[in-house]
């Protein structure tokens, strides 16, 4: 395999500032909206996240007796809880997911 001279690579598409700024602007507006104050998702602590989930409590129940199955950790469950805030129409789905994935 040959080095690769990142000078001389072309991206393509490359973002300006400005939308960069824009995106990131309503990124945190999301996340206000979401939490009631200035809080960003990488400093959002578990409990805040879980009353803030989309996951209902049998659902939530759901996660924390496979979790405890599974020996998943604090950071996978949140993972678990921001995909189905993200994925809101599979949020219905979560029991057959456990099914299949595990």
């Amino acid at each position: 395999m040959l080095p690769v001279h990142l000078k001389t690579v072309q991206t393509g598409s490359e973002e300006s500032s400005s939308t960069i700024r824009k995106r990131v602007e309503e990124a945190r507006k999301r996340q206000y909206e979401r939490y009631g104050r200035e809080i960003c998702n990488s400093r959002v602590s578990y409990d805040t996240l879980v009353k803030t989930s989309p996951l209902l409590s049998d659902q939530y129940r759901t996660l924390q007796q496979f979790s405890n199955k599974k020996n998943w950790s604090n950071r996978t469950q949140i993972k678990v809880i921001r995909l189905a805030r993200k994925n809101m129409g599979t949020v219905l789905l979560f029991p057959k997911f456990f099914k299949i994935c595990c």
